[in-house]
């Protein structure tokens, strides 16, 4: 679910930052289905790995050699899914970029921001495969952990521009200053 939620606040995001194009917002539009729909596809099978949804629990019927040769099939369409979506989200606010009247290098690493999804991305990947390779699934909670930490981080990285730049920590500074002033807290400069 964190995943999704990561996926659909980078998509918010980015319909707030380029609602300036008509063909962006239809493009957007489809990623947005894409990304719900695939979500629903996701959460859905999950009930169907043991065959039908009283089996889920039921350890006998999930340790079958055909549960758990659905299962691996499974694990890999949800590794496309997933993939293929975090490969759309990463990739929508690119096709913005182009029209930028930005120097070559702010669209440079703007797009290196962007394309932070990749790691994501990869460790869904790594995920999927070492647990397909050890043919059980015990590292999963482990690889789904640290893909989930991934993806808050790379989603929380955009915010860091205030802390990370002269101009943003001069900003947030003056904002810190400036309330404390109004709270009668004396500030004291960090330098």
């Amino acid at each position: 679910m964190v995943l999704w939620s990561v996926k659909a606040t980078f998509l918010i995001f980015y319909r707030l930052l380029f609602d300036v194009s008509q063909a962006f917002i239809r493009v957007w539009w489809a990623a947005v289905a894409l990304t719900f729909a695939t979500f629903w596809v996701c959460i859905g099978s999950t009930f169907t790995l043991c065959g039908s949804a009283s089996d889920l629990y039921d350890f006998r019927k999930c340790s079958s050699p055909e549960a758990l040769h659905d299962i691996r099939a499974t694990y890999k369409y949800w590794c496309a899914l997933n993939v293929g979506t975090d490969l759309v989200v990463m990739a929508l606010p690119l096709y913005m970029l182009y029209g930028l009247q930005l120097r070559t290098t702010q669209k440079a690493i703007l797009a290196g921001v962007f394309s932070l999804g990749l790691v994501v991305a990869i460790v869904d990947i790594l995920r999927t495969v070492e647990s397909l390779r050890s043919g059980t699934f015990s590292g999963v909670a482990l690889w789904s952990s640290l893909e989930v930490t991934i993806a808050v981080i790379v989603a929380s990285l955009p915010l860091y521009r205030v802390l990370l730049t002269p101009k943003g920590r001069n900003n947030l500074r003056s904002r810190l200053s400036g309330e404390r002033r109004l709270s009668g807290e004396p500030y004291k400069s960090d330098r």
